[in-house]
Parts: structure tokens; C-alpha cells; sequence
């Protein structure tokens, strides 16, 4: 999709670190990165992004069913990009 702005972070620390910085309408994270883990990463940034749609990634079923019970959005590895065009476009 063009016309989006993509900002990277190689661990949960930076993405959390960033989102203090800006406001993003969407955040996609791996369940599984080095350091802080993709859920407590997921819970510090809803203080700092009440708005944005966050979404996990992983390719561990334990790991999806522990996201959702948590009422977290999960798209299961591979990712098919057309799925991650539907999140953003809605």
C-alpha cells in the first residue's frame, strides 16, 4: 500500500521507546524478539497508543491462544501481505 509511513524497531524496548516519541495508527510486532517480549511490549504501548490497532505476530499456536485470551489481535507466520493490507485498510 502506498502512501504509508513505516517506522522499524528491532526490539520491544525500541518499539516501546518510539511509541512514546509518536503516534502510529497501527503496529505490527512479533510475539518472540529479543529482550522485552511482544506482550509486555503490547501492554506498555496501549498506555501510549490508546488508538492504534496492534497487531501480533507469531508462528507458535501457544503463543496466538495466550495473545487472544488477552484480547490481542493475531496473525499467524507466514504472514500473507494481503492480510496485513486488510488490517490497515479498515
Amino acid at each position: 500500500m502506498r502512501g504509508l509511513t513505516v517506522d522499524l524497531a528491532g526490539s520491544g524496548e525500541e518499539a516501546v521507546e518510539m511509541a512514546c516519541e509518536s503516534v502510529h495508527d497501527a503496529i505490527f510486532m512479533d510475539m518472540r524478539m529479543p529482550g522485552m517480549g511482544g506482550l509486555e511490549a503490547c501492554h506498555r504501548l496501549k498506555v501510549f497508543q490508546k488508538g492504534a490497532l496492534i497487531i501480533m505476530m507469531t508462528g507458535f499456536s501457544e503463543m496466538e491462544n495466550e495473545a487472544k485470551v488477552e484480547g490481542i489481535e493475531v496473525i499467524t507466520k507466514p504472514v500473507d501481505p494481503a492480510r496485513l493490507c486488510e488490517f490497515v485498510s479498515n
